[in-house]
C-alpha cells in the first residue's frame, strides 16, 4: 500500500529500508541455488511492497530537494539498481525499474 505523501523522516527511514533489503538480497545470490523453492517464495513474494516503496521515493524525489544525506541515499539506491537488478529478475525477484528507466522503455 502506498503512503499518500513521504516527509522527509520517511524519506530517510524507507530509504534506508529499500537499500538494506536490497543488500539482503544480494547476500542471498550466491547460496540461491541452494535453497528450495520454498525459501525462494518466502524471500521473493513480497517484494512487490519494495515497488510500492521505490514509487513513493521517486514520488518524493521529484517534488523534493533532497537534503545532502538524502541524495548520498538516493544516489546509493539508484547505483545499487543499476549494477544488480538483473541478478535480482533471475532470481525471481520481480523488480519495477525506475521512472526513468520506464521511459526509456517506451520511448
Amino acid at each position: 500500500m502506498r503512503m499518500n505523501e513521504y516527509t522527509s523522516k520517511d524519506f530517510d527511514n524507507f530509504a534506508e529500508i529499500l537499500i538494506g533489503r536490497w543488500e539482503f538480497a544480494l547476500e542471498l545470490e550466491p547460496r540461491w541455488d541452494s535453497l528450495d523453492d520454498e525459501e525462494r517464495i518466502a524471500h521473493t513474494e513480497d517484494w512487490p511492497v519494495n515497488n510500492g516503496i521505490l514509487m513513493d521515493l521517486e514520488d518524493y524525489a521529484d517534488s523534493h530537494e533532497l537534503t545532502e544525506g538524502q541524495q548520498v541515499q538516493w544516489s546509493k539506491l539508484k547505483d545499487i539498481m543499476a549494477k544488480h537488478r538483473k541478478t535480482l529478475e533471475e532470481m525471481g525477484y520481480r523488480v519495477l525499474p525506475l521512472k526513468e528507466e520506464r521511459g526509456r522503455a517506451v520511448a
